[in-house]
């Protein structure tokens, strides 16, 4: 009776499944990211001071990601466009804002630096 061994077999299917699940792994993690980066993709970035560079603009001119930003800050048209008044953000440190507070600042070029400075 001949035997032959599945070794050669086994050995050739390992790395094929192994490309394949990073292949796959590799596309989810991608989307994710490409998904991540098409919202913050809207979000301008200022060049030197948030502050100077966000107060140029009415709140009709920020995009609807600017918005959802500023949002989580506090801030509705009727604040931004000075007819009412500032979120309580407005005049919190950098240490006192909630994480999704700080990671929206950071998201809208603020540091702890610039929001502390403002």
């Amino acid at each position: 009776m001949r035997t032959t061994s599945k070794l050669p077999f086994l050995l050739f299917l390992s790395p094929m499944l192994l490309s394949v699940t990073m292949l796959f792994l590799g596309c989810a993690s991608t989307q994710s990211a490409t998904q991540s980066s098409a919202a913050t993709q809207n979000v301008r970035q200022p060049d030197g001071n948030p502050e100077t560079f966000w107060n140029k603009f009415s709140w009709s001119e920020l995009s609807p990601e600017e918005q959802e930003l500023w949002g989580k800050l506090g801030w509705k048209k009727e604040s931004w466009d000075e007819k009412a008044s500032p979120p309580s953000t407005e005049d919190m440190d950098w240490s006192e804002l909630s994480s999704e507070e700080r990671k929206a600042a950071e998201q809208l070029g603020y540091s702890r630096f610039y929001w502390d400075s403002n």
